[in-house]
């Protein structure tokens, strides 16, 4: 679920952006038509991409998203390109959206530049909901969408309230809607306690209170199985009817892999928001903790010294595995929801410094778990002591 938070009139009460999903069971002529507008959305994705890049790269125009929506109705007009007024004109609105935000996210946040859209990467497409003859709405067992008609689903939980949006995705076992409506939420009841969060690789949190989160560590459970479906699916000559078979079972593994991480940080996330007023973090920054690490050269220039790449490489795909940014996302949405407090403090000396006398030791190298401070001889725990010191920091900001 993704939540955005208005105060309504009772204080206890938010109503938020609730998303639920459901699994599809469309017919095989619905399945058709959910490929080709999946097909003609990536179509549109890449030729606008590629009509951004000539027009900046030739004349040094950089074209809005604004001006490329409004040539959609003349591109549905042009011979050859009669299939594109099949899919509904707010989806392909979407798409352009889509890409905008990409840009948005290269020139705002310094992610990578807008790459072109694979057919095995491109996996949805948006439906907007509007009184214009795209109405979406759920009977039953049944969604109504625009220009399909009625497609059955598993109903695993009612929508509360009117459909804003769905998204329709391809996933490696079959179709999945994501619908998106207004809820209300109650928010918990004031609590005392607080709570710092150490996260780790070798435990997926250490808390304040001396509670160590073990880390499932998912993606290696698999790992072997992976390899082994990789080869396989590397064996397979491209286009043939075994690789896509191969295919299909790879994407099961890691859609599993997905969808359980996701369960484990939902539970973590919702039991901590549950027991505590607020709960601190350290500001990671991931991004940076993931990067590849470059080859150094030795003093004369000429060869490259052997490093801790492989180590380094390790470390990330551990990270990377434990989802701390969706752990903090969640976190970040459920505080608001609920009437809780979630913080990120400065990441600077947290396990370098005693959480009893705050002396700050002059080094830390990560191979040490365990010290004693010099100072007032208390004994720590390294992820236990940089807890305690990340409540500390938020707790000093507020007196």
């Amino acid at each position: 679920m993704i939540a955005t938070i208005e105060k309504l009139e009772t204080e206890t009460v938010v109503s938020v952006n609730k998303t639920f999903h459901y699994k599809l069971k469309p017919t095989k002529n619905q399945e058709i038509i959910f490929g080709q507008w999946l097909g003609t959305c990536r179509y549109l994705y890449n030729v606008s991409l590629e009509y951004r890049k000539y027009l900046y790269a030739q004349k040094g125009v950089n074209i809005s998203k604004f001006d490329l929506i409004n040539e959609i109705p003349e591109v549905k007009k042009t011979e050859g390109f009669e299939w594109i007024k099949q899919v509904p004109a707010n989806t392909l609105q979407a798409v352009i959206e889509r890409l905008d935000n990409s840009y948005q996210r290269f020139f705002k946040l310094g992610a990578g530049f807008p790459k072109f859209a694979q057919k095995n990467k491109y996996k949805s497409f948006l439906l907007k909901n509007n009184s214009s003859g795209s109405e979406i709405k759920v009977s039953g067992n049944r969604f109504k969408l625009p220009k399909i008609g009625h497609v059955k689903f598993f109903n695993s939980r009612p929508v509360e309230s009117k459909i804003k949006t769905a998204t329709i995705r391809k996933e490696a076992d079959g179709w999945y809607i994501s619908v998106t409506f207004v809820g209300n939420v109650e928010a918990l009841p004031l609590l005392d306690n607080n709570v710092g969060l150490d996260l780790g690789v070798k435990y997926f949190a250490v808390t304040s209170d001396g509670e160590y989160i073990d880390n499932p560590r998912h993606y290696n459970k698999y790992q072997d199985e992976l390899r082994i479906l990789q080869r396989s699916l590397d064996r397979k000559k491209k286009g043939g009817n075994n690789r896509n078979k191969a295919s299909i079972k790879l994407d099961k593994i890691h859609q599993k892999i997905a969808n359980t991480r996701k369960d484990f940080l939902n539970k973590v996330s919702t039991k901590l928001i549950s027991e505590n007023q607020s709960v601190v973090v350290e500001d990671l920054r991931i991004k940076n903790l993931t990067k590849k690490s470059k080859p150094k050269l030795s003093d004369d220039g000429k060869t490259y010294l052997k490093n801790n790449r492989k180590q380094k490489a390790g470390l990330s795909k551990s990270i990377l595995d434990a989802g701390w940014g969706m752990f903090c996302n969640m976190l970040d949405y459920k505080s608001k929801w609920f009437g809780r407090w979630f913080v990120k403090v400065p990441a600077q000396y947290t396990s370098r410094d005693c959480s009893n006398c705050n002396f700050r030791t002059e080094e830390m190298p990560l191979t040490i778990r365990e010290w004693q401070c010099p100072q007032c001889n208390s004994f720590h725990n390294r992820d236990e002591n940089a807890s305690k010191n990340i409540l500390k920091k938020w707790l000093e900001d507020q007196n």
